[in-house]
Protein backbone atom coordinates (compact mmCIF):
# COMPACT_ATOMS: atom_id res chain seq x y z
CA UNK A 1 0.00 0.00 0.00
CA UNK A 2 1.18 3.74 -0.68
CA UNK A 3 1.21 6.38 0.98
CA UNK A 4 -0.86 8.29 -1.45
CA UNK A 5 -3.66 5.33 -0.75
CA UNK A 6 -4.42 6.32 2.83
CA UNK A 7 -6.99 8.24 3.64
CA UNK A 8 -6.83 11.57 5.73
CA UNK A 9 -8.90 10.05 8.09
CA UNK A 10 -6.25 7.13 8.28
CA UNK A 11 -3.48 9.32 8.35
CA UNK A 12 -5.26 11.18 11.44
CA UNK A 13 -5.30 7.82 12.83
CA UNK A 14 -1.98 6.77 12.50
CA UNK A 15 -1.00 10.18 13.88
CA UNK A 16 -3.14 9.53 17.20
CA UNK A 17 -1.90 6.20 17.68
CA UNK A 18 1.72 7.41 17.25
CA UNK A 19 1.06 10.13 20.06
CA UNK A 20 -0.99 7.50 22.23
CA UNK A 21 1.92 5.53 21.88
CA UNK A 22 4.31 8.23 22.77
CA UNK A 23 3.01 9.12 25.62
CA UNK A 24 2.74 5.34 27.10
CA UNK A 25 6.10 5.20 26.73
CA UNK A 26 6.46 8.44 28.76
CA UNK A 27 4.31 6.42 31.64
CA UNK A 28 0.93 7.65 31.16
CA UNK A 29 -2.76 6.40 30.55
CA UNK A 30 -4.06 7.00 27.00
CA UNK A 31 -7.69 6.92 25.93
CA UNK A 32 -8.71 7.05 22.57
CA UNK A 33 -12.26 8.07 21.35
CA UNK A 34 -14.31 5.15 19.26
CA UNK A 35 -15.52 8.21 17.45
CA UNK A 36 -15.04 9.81 14.72
CA UNK A 37 -16.30 13.35 15.31
CA UNK A 38 -15.76 14.30 18.71
CA UNK A 39 -14.56 17.31 21.11
CA UNK A 40 -10.80 15.77 21.05
CA UNK A 41 -9.08 13.05 19.60
CA UNK A 42 -7.72 11.71 23.27
CA UNK A 43 -7.30 12.14 27.08
CA UNK A 44 -4.42 11.75 28.63
CA UNK A 45 -4.41 11.10 32.21
CA UNK A 46 -1.83 12.78 34.34
CA UNK A 47 -1.84 12.18 38.40
CA UNK A 48 -5.25 11.28 37.87
CA UNK A 49 -5.84 13.96 36.07
CA UNK A 50 -7.84 14.01 32.69
CA UNK A 51 -6.26 16.39 30.22
CA UNK A 52 -8.47 16.15 26.15
CA UNK A 53 -6.01 16.41 23.45
CA UNK A 54 -5.90 17.32 19.90
CA UNK A 55 -4.03 15.64 17.44
CA UNK A 56 -3.04 17.34 14.21
CA UNK A 57 0.04 16.95 11.64
CA UNK A 58 2.37 19.36 11.38
CA UNK A 59 1.08 21.36 8.25
CA UNK A 60 -2.84 21.01 9.56
CA UNK A 61 -4.86 24.12 9.36
CA UNK A 62 -5.29 24.86 13.72
CA UNK A 63 -8.93 26.37 14.17
CA UNK A 64 -9.18 28.02 17.32
CA UNK A 65 -11.24 25.54 19.32
CA UNK A 66 -11.38 25.19 23.46
CA UNK A 67 -12.33 21.79 23.44
CA UNK A 68 -9.01 20.51 24.14
CA UNK A 69 -6.15 21.56 27.01
CA UNK A 70 -3.02 20.20 24.76
CA UNK A 71 -1.99 20.35 20.84
CA UNK A 72 0.09 17.26 19.59
CA UNK A 73 1.23 18.44 16.43
CA UNK A 74 3.15 15.56 14.17
CA UNK A 75 5.56 16.42 11.95
CA UNK A 76 8.54 14.63 10.45
CA UNK A 77 10.92 15.44 13.10
CA UNK A 78 8.57 14.22 16.01
CA UNK A 79 5.51 15.09 17.81
CA UNK A 80 5.14 18.42 19.41
CA UNK A 81 3.01 18.95 22.36
CA UNK A 82 1.59 22.70 23.06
Amino acid sequence: MSAKSVTPRGLGAAYEMLVAADVTKRGYFVYRSVAHEGPCDLVFLVNNTPYRVEVKSHNSHIRPNESYDFLARVSPEGIFYA
